[in-house]
């Protein structure tokens, strides 16, 4: 096989290549086998300098890797140059590749910094979901979630293709602070992009996909527990809705009800507004209002913002706007009971998803 010199990895004074598909890599063993013990004893059973043959290339000996070669370039950069991370998508190929190889070669401090970084990406909590979501908003406020993060086909097929076990040894050793993770492992990492994609409808899902890399698109076991956790997010709301808005009465300590207000305002006016906010929220579902279907965080947050926004029309014919006439009392009574409801989706997730 004829063998390609890397052109960014090929060191003249190297003294060691390493060979994946048919790159080499010309590079110095101390400086691999200080960073892997795995590294170290692979090195020892390479042929000695005195017996070259087909064990050799350019005067040195050589290590054939049963690995991707665009695996082993940015496990190698990784290891030269440092890592680091851009807060755009572009950088999980980097990030992937060299979680991949530091796992599978046993390189702790890589491991951790990739693990960490996957956090950032795919929160195991939920004030980190939050946060991620803010963050997915470009200058003008439009949510573009792929362009900082990856398809979560991706971020799938990398967990369950290193194994959780990968991140729990990752977590005993305290290469990555136990605070970090919460207490959890790639398996909530998986969780959380299985919820990204079943935020979607089905079609949505399939042709975003067709529109990825052949490599993004998913095998049937998963896309199964997406459309699983996708109607179980749907059930979840509309059970809400059912249970917290139809007919919702106003709070026991309205404002209205004590009076505090002109007559004009009774306690009718907050019946009418959680009877709007129940008509929205049923938009949502079916994705008309926002295009983000089963997406139950999201959607709670809608409902609380809609009792502070006055950007809806005063009626038909009127080029007036207004907002919903709901008392203070009542807003923060079905602002505690939409809090609730998201901690209990957040809870709920691995089950949902058969995790």
């Amino acid at each position: 096989m004829q063998l390609k010199p890397s052109p960014d990895l090929y060191f003249a004074d190297g003294n060691i290549v390493l060979v994946a598909s048919s790159t080499a890599f010309k590079v110095h063993k101390c400086q691999l086998a200080r960073q892997s013990d795995m590294f170290s004893d692979l090195f020892h059973v390479a042929s000695d300098t005195n017996n070259p043959g087909d064990e050799w290339f350019d005067g040195v000996a050589k290590v054939v890797l049963h690995d991707d070669s665009d695996d082993v370039a940015f496990f190698l950069k990784a290891i030269y140059d440092g890592l680091y991370f851009t807060p755009t998508a572009s950088c999980f190929p980097a990030l992937s590749s060299t979680l991949r190889l530091s796992s599978k070669y046993l390189v702790p401090h890589l491991q951790a910094l990739c693990i960490n970084r996957l956090v950032l990406d795919w929160p195991t909590t939920l004030s980190g979901w939050d946060q991620r979501e803010n963050n997915s908003l470009d200058p003008n406020g439009k949510y573009n979630p792929r362009e900082f993060t990856p398809h979560p086909v991706e971020v799938i097929k990398l967990v369950e293709e290193i194994g959780c076990d990968a991140f729990n040894i990752a977590l005993l050793s305290q290469v990555v602070p136990s605070n970090s993770f919460y207490g959890a492992t790639g398996s909530r990492i998986l969780c959380t992009a299985l919820y990204d994609l079943s935020r979607y409808g089905p079609s949505r899902i399939l042709s975003s996909i067709s529109n990825s890399p052949k490599s993004c698109a998913p095998p049937s076991p998963i896309l199964a527990r997406a459309l699983q956790g996708r109607g179980s997010a749907q059930r979840f709301m509309a059970n809400f809705i059912a249970r917290e808005l139809s007919g919702r009465e106003p709070s026991l300590n309205c404002a209205y009800t004590a009076h505090k207000y002109p007559s004009a305002f009774t306690p009718q006016a907050c019946r009418e507004s959680f009877y709007f906010i129940m008509l929205n929220l049923l938009r949502s579902i079916g994705g008309i209002a926002s295009g983000r279907d089963a997406d139950p965080l999201f959607t709670l947050v809608q409902a609380v913002e809609m009792m502070e926004r006055r950007d809806f029309s005063a009626g038909p014919g009127q080029s007036k706007t207004c907002g919903l006439k709901i008392c203070g009392e009542c807003k923060a009574d079905f602002k505690a009971c939409a809090d609730r409801a998201r901690k209990e989706v957040w809870e709920n997730l691995p089950s949902w998803f058969g995790l």
